[in-house]
């Protein structure tokens, strides 16, 4: 049986120097990450880790953050998950 070693692999797409505390912060994190340059790169590093030339169809979100903020982690996730979405044109897989 084929066993790659890697469990998971994360691609950086996009940083922002400051991002607003309230709903705004949120809008324009989802509005840079789908804009990114990076995402081609994001997917050749998933099709070497799974060892496929097909990209991915499904994906999950997921957000870790760090102090106060006017939004949840739950918000965070939906609204970059949206991004995601709307950016590669994938399905929420949450498996």
């Amino acid at each position: 049986q084929d066993c790659p070693g890697v469990q998971s692999a994360f691609a950086f797409l996009v940083g922002l120097k400051s991002v607003p505390l309230d709903a705004g912060g949120l809008s324009e994190l989802a509005t840079a990450l789908e804009a990114s340059p990076r995402w081609d790169a994001a997917v050749d590093l998933w099709k070497r880790v799974h060892r496929t030339s097909a990209p991915p169809r499904y994906f999950r979100a997921s957000a870790v953050r760090d102090g106060r903020h006017n939004y949840s982690t739950m918000d965070l996730t939906k609204k970059t998950g949206g991004a995601a979405m709307r950016r590669a044109g994938w399905y929420v897989n949450l498996k």
